[in-house]
């Protein structure tokens, strides 16, 4: 897509719809009336689109009231038996506090996560929707939904125990090797099940807040250390595609769900809208969110699968 004049093209992309299924599901954070139904529509969403999905339990400690509350990682994969895979990624829960708000009567009180959770899993579900004509013939996609990523807090961490559990799975089964010691993470068995592949992703591409109307994506630094030749086409493509949207800043070092993949052996970039206002307040909703820059982030994606893919593969297929 040749540059315009720096805002991405108009039009209500597939994730948008996807987005607001996914908000009418209701809150999705630990101990919402409704969230075991919210984790099976999730996992029939992924079924739908042809993945081989499981769900993944474990279980999480809430570091500041010592509660432990159980848990669900959703894989979807598609060409499960193929050894060539990356892996694609977006936590689904929501956060049970809105500890930004400037209103105190609301500081207590969970989320919509629109935007903090909703616009990166509709992403991914479009994304999936079009992998057998986007993904190159032999590549396998690994489409991860964490949960926990909203469990910590800032004074005590505790953030992203979905993706600590699943990186310590595959640290486990030995397929991969770690950069550096992970942070802990109950480890259970890894590898062949029901016939899903266990072969490692090559690397990953984790989404977060991607829809503010007004973000500006920046290069997290983890993902520039950990994989830059990666950092450099997505932002390409990105700048490309919407030169207001995208900075090559580097800035910040943030402990989202990608560090804890890249710690266990797989190269992960993070693509993510932190300076959204709405974070963690109870504004993070559907009513403050842009249909372009969700589609910017589908788009960006998408044509990095479709023509930019084999460089990163190692080789493969």
């Amino acid at each position: 897509m040749p540059a315009d004049s720096g805002e991405p093209r108009s039009g209500r992309p597939e994730s948008w719809a996807i987005l607001k299924g996914l908000v009418k599901f209701g809150n999705r954070h630990a101990g919402a009336a409704k969230r075991a139904e919210a984790i099976s529509r999730l996992a029939r969403l992924l079924e739908a689109r042809g993945l081989k999905t499981e769900r993944i339990p474990f279980e999480a400690q809430d570091p500041r009231t010592g509660r432990v509350w159980p848990m669900t990682n959703l894989v979807g994969r598609f060409r499960p038996q193929s050894p060539c895979r990356f892996l694609l990624g977006s936590h689904f829960d929501a956060r049970h506090e809105a500890e930004m708000d400037p209103d105190p009567a609301k500081k207590a009180k969970p989320i919509e996560g629109a935007n903090d959770s909703g616009s990166g899993v509709a992403v991914l579900l479009a994304l999936a929707s079009r992998f057998a004509e986007t993904v190159p013939a032999g590549v396998g996609v690994d489409v991860v939904l964490f949960d926990g990523e909203e469990m910590g807090y800032q004074d005590v961490g505790g953030y992203c125990m979905g993706s600590r559990h699943y990186a310590a799975m595959l640290s486990a089964a030995g397929l991969t090797t770690p950069a550096r010691p992970p942070m802990t993470a109950n480890a259970l068995p890894y590898g062949r099940q029901d016939g899903v592949a266990s072969a490692p992703p090559r690397f990953a591409v984790v989404l977060d807040m991607v829809a503010s109307p007004k973000t500006v994506f920046k290069i997290e630094s983890y993902s520039y250390e950990a994989h830059p030749r990666l950092v450099e086409a997505l932002w390409e493509i990105g700048s490309r595609r919407a030169p207001k949207a995208f900075s090559r800043e580097r800035w910040g070092w943030i402990r989202d769900d990608h560090v804890p993949l890249s710690e266990a052996g797989v190269p992960s970039v993070l693509v993510i809208g932190y300076d959204d206002p709405r974070w963690h307040t109870s504004g993070d909703v559907l009513a403050g969110l842009s249909p372009e820059r969700l589609a910017l982030a589908e788009g960006m994606l998408e044509e990095l699968m479709k023509e930019r893919l084999s460089s990163f593969l190692g080789g493969c297929p």
